[in-house]
């Protein structure tokens, strides 16, 4: 079992996905499931996002990871208890899920645009008018 899982939520499937997807490619991958989403009430309006079973289809014919699952609510604890190293990208969909399943567990995040999220679209990252 490898020792580092990627965890992420992937509404669509794109370059930026691809790309920090092989720079952890000796990570387990596991896709939030609907159950976790079901928790963020304003996923639900995305209606781009394609269901997590069609994105598993897509990323395991990649062939990048060694496996890759989809996670649920219930099975949190056990499917993550033995990796040593929990890797997210750096979104809200991802620290809303860490701040909720994740307590007891170290967690990185990682700095990379995949998607226009909460954090990203507010005033305080608004790029000044004479740029």
């Amino acid at each position: 079992m490898a020792n580092k899982a990627l965890v992420a939520y992937v509404p669509a499937l794109h370059a930026g996905y691809v790309s920090f997807f092989k720079k952890h490619r000796e990570a387990n991958f596991f896709i939030l499931g609907k159950t976790i989403l079901s928790q963020i009430p304003r996923l639900e309006r995305d209606i781009r996002a394609l269901d997590p079973k069609e994105i598993c289809l897509a990323v395991v014919a990649l062939t990048i990871f060694p496996s890759v699952s989809i996670l649920e609510e219930e099975a949190v604890g056990s499917s993550l208890a033995d990796y040593k190293k929990i890797i997210l990208p750096d979104e809200d969909v991802s620290r809303d899920f860490a701040k909720r399943s994740l307590s007891n567990k170290e967690v990185f995040f990682e700095s990379i645009f995949l998607r226009w999220d909460r954090v990203i679209s507010t005033k305080e990252f608004e790029v000044p008018y004479d740029r």
